[in-house]
């Protein structure tokens, strides 16, 4: 599995990272889920906002070098039909206040 450098940048020398933009709405949909979570309510991901076909998934090709996160193979991350998953799981952080991306 490839170890990704967060804090790589592009051959421009710009930080791969997603758009301010995208990140806010991330970060709404974050505090709306801990705030069903803390009400007991049933949680409901968005897969749009980290399968994002135009935001996400080219930055994670580029973090993968245009390899397959867990065999590394070469793929055209233009068309090859890929699927975004995610490392840790996507509720049971909610059950920890202090776990670092409570709050994403």
């Amino acid at each position: 599995m490839i170890r990704i450098d967060r804090n790589r940048k592009d051959e421009k020398e710009q930080l791969i990272s997603p758009s301010n933009k995208w990140s806010s709405i991330a970060r709404d949909k974050t505090r709306l889920l801990i705030q069903a979570f803390s009400n007991g309510e049933k949680l409901t991901f968005d897969p749009q906002i980290y399968g994002d076909k135009i935001e996400i998934r080219p930055i994670l090709g580029k973090l993968f070098y245009g390899k397959c996160a867990y065999c590394e193979a070469h793929v055209d991350i233009d068309t090859f039909n890929w699927e975004v998953e995610h490392f840790r799981p996507k509720a049971r952080v909610l059950d920890d206040p202090t776990h670092q991306d409570t709050i994403g």
